[in-house]
């Protein structure tokens, strides 16, 4: 007899499952503080200036960005179940962000509304988590997440095209924006355009550069070959200087914009505008919006403003967050949980909200660093966290040398590393309702918005999934002894309840005008529910008036428990039930052989 556990280590168990720190902590060694260092540090390069850039898109002031950089990573070390994932605002998230961040008749935009969507976000994806329903994302198919992750990227890239001709007064909606921009495209500011096209090209090469090294690495250690000092220690250096080719690219950039200031030419480039270079206070958010001391917006007319924004936001930033936790998750060959993550990320949204942050969730390309970088546990995050509050601490001042050109270039250069548009070859020769379902979702969030196009690309694949359920597979024979067999060749849900009644009947009255007695064949079926019952109900009473009979044929436990309670007359086998025919013939009424 196995040994049940004891008290104490249930106690433990649920411990670790509730603060999944203290499972890795006490293993925590000097060799994983060193690699979480140097990943941690890596991807805290690299946040820095995709932070500054990402509040761009939000259209919110660029400290945003770095104060929604530094509290996710904190409380995911305490909670979350990916060693790799990497929490802060991303290219999606800063998109919904700038679509909900409106008050009617409010400019410029405040932060109000995206630090409210925060606090919101964190409690909902915390009340999803709690109830142990993170397996919602199993719900969502690949063609859609993918239709709606390419049109993001394109969606963003293009909203930076403005900031990298220098063009002003450009409207957000893509449609729209593409028609100002081509009759604008006069006014392109030269200086802005040669640099944002030229920190492209420097994060291009560096990215190639990148590739070869991990690809040299690789077959060396395949090839156990010996290489030479020099050559691993001209690898690491070039490593390190590609892993932190955003901050670089920006910092030169500033440099540029700084000495052109310096000699009377500041108004060559488009500058970001004078930030705020304190840390962010440590408060609740605010729910009204106001102007001095006038209430310009109560926080009833603000939830009316945002309205759907606060179910959709959430569930993008789940889903978004799941799936990259997952792939990683994958290639290291660990399981995490679903549902932690949720509470993980919704206490890191709710949390951040107290520090001024607009909604985070895990980003792909830090996530990808992480783990390139070789990050053993969460506590990188630590050391992430710690480098974005150092720079808000220290180089505030600086941020407001940064031309936009180049924030511009690093999120465009990031977001389309997002696209997938090879994935239309492969749905084109697997599945064309896969292929419609990302087309859907591609163009709908083009022409409308992600947000919608999100909603009807799910709204497509339910639809889908609906009419595969009521098409179970339904085969009809006719056996020697004149009996019509229709057979289920799956699970047999309400859907299709009606389309199986119907073949029954049909079966009963073929062309030839004979009627004949029908055998539902549910071998095959590995569940059925109450609709399908009451379908085989009414096919028995309607075949009884044509004198004619039905047989149920089920094996497995749980099918053939339901239809007996139902009083269905249920057999073993299609053998069965045509010895039952023999056996009742001229009865009204079959005796179901159950043995």
């Amino acid at each position: 007899m196995a040994e049940l556990p004891s008290s104490s280590d249930r106690c433990c168990s649920l411990l670790t499952t509730l603060l999944p720190i203290a499972g890795w902590l006490p293993k925590y060694d000097l060799q994983k503080l060193r690699q979480d260092a140097v990943a941690g540090l890596t991807v805290g390069l690299m946040v820095i200036p995709q932070g500054l850039a990402y509040a761009h898109v939000a259209e919110l002031p660029v400290q945003y960005g770095l104060y929604s950089a530094f509290m996710g990573p904190f409380v995911y070390c305490l909670l979350g179940t990916s060693k790799d994932a990497s929490l802060g605002p991303t290219a999606i998230m800063s998109l919904l962000t700038a679509s909900y961040n409106a008050a009617p008749g409010v400019t410029p935009k405040s932060a109000v509304y995206a630090v409210l969507m925060c606090f919101a976000c964190g409690i909902v994806q915390f009340l999803l988590g709690a109830m142990r329903l993170g397996v919602i994302v199993n719900f969502i198919s690949l063609p859609v997440v993918s239709g709606f992750t390419t049109s993001a990227a394109v969606t963003i890239a293009w909203s930076q095209v403005k900031s990298l001709l220098g063009l002003r007064g450009i409207s957000n909606w893509l449609p729209l924006s593409v028609y100002e921009i081509c009759r604008d495209i006069g006014r392109t500011k030269v200086w802005d355009l040669t640099l944002g096209l030229s920190c492209m090209a420097l994060l291009l090469v560096l990215m190639k550069i990148q590739r070869d090294i991990s690809e040299a690495s690789r077959i060396d250690a395949t090839e156990d070959g010996d290489v030479h000092l020099g050559v691993r220690s001209s690898r690491a250096f070039l490593a390190i200087v590609c892993s932190g080719r955003n901050a670089l690219i920006v910092a030169c950039a500033s440099l540029v914009a700084f000495s052109l200031k310096s000699v009377d030419l500041g108004d060559k480039l488009t500058l970001t505008q004078k930030v705020d270079s304190s840390l962010p206070p440590f408060r609740p958010p605010a729910f009204q919006l106001m102007n001095g001391t006038q209430v310009v917006r109560d926080v009833w007319q603000i939830v009316g403003d945002i309205g759907i924004g606060f179910a959709v936001v959430p569930f993008i930033g789940l889903v978004e967050s799941i799936a990259i936790a997952r792939v990683f998750a994958r290639s290291g060959n660990y399981r995490i949980d679903a549902s932690q993550e949720l509470i993980a990320i919704g206490l890191s949204n709710f949390a951040g909200s107290f520090v001024s942050s607009y909604p985070v969730t895990g980003s792909f390309t830090r996530t990808a660093i992480n783990y390139q970088s070789g990050v053993r546990t969460p506590a990188g995050g630590i050391f992430t966290g710690t480098v974005v509050l150092l720079a808000l601490a220290l180089l505030g001042d600086l941020f407001q040398f940064i031309p936009q050109a180049a924030l511009a270039a690093v999120i465009i250069v990031a977001v389309l590393q997002m696209t997938d548009f090879r994935m239309l070859r492969r749905l084109w020769f697997v599945s064309k309702t896969d292929l419609l379902e990302w087309l859907v979702t591609f163009l709908v969030s083009l022409a409308a918005g992600i947000q919608y196009g999100i909603l009807c690309g799910m709204g497509l694949s339910f639809a889908f999934l609906l009419y595969r359920y009521s098409r179970p597979g339904l085969e009809t024979s006719t056996q020697s002894s004149g009996l019509a067999v229709v057979t289920v060749k799956s699970a047999v849900r309400f859907p299709a309840a009606d389309g199986l009644e119907l073949s029954l009947v049909a079966a009963a009255q073929p062309s030839e005008g004979r009627v004949r007695h029908v055998c539902a064949d549910l071998s095959l079926a590995t569940g059925i529910d109450f609709a399908v019952v009451e379908a085989l109900k009414t096919v028995r009473e309607r075949l009884r008036l044509l004198s004619a009979r039905l047989f149920v044929v089920a094996r497995q436990p749980e099918v053939r428990q339901i239809l007996e309670q139902a009083g269905l007359p249920v057999f073993e086998s299609v053998q069965a039930a045509e010895s039952g025919l023999s056996a009742s013939a001229g009865a009204s009424e079959v005796t179901p052989l159950i043995t």
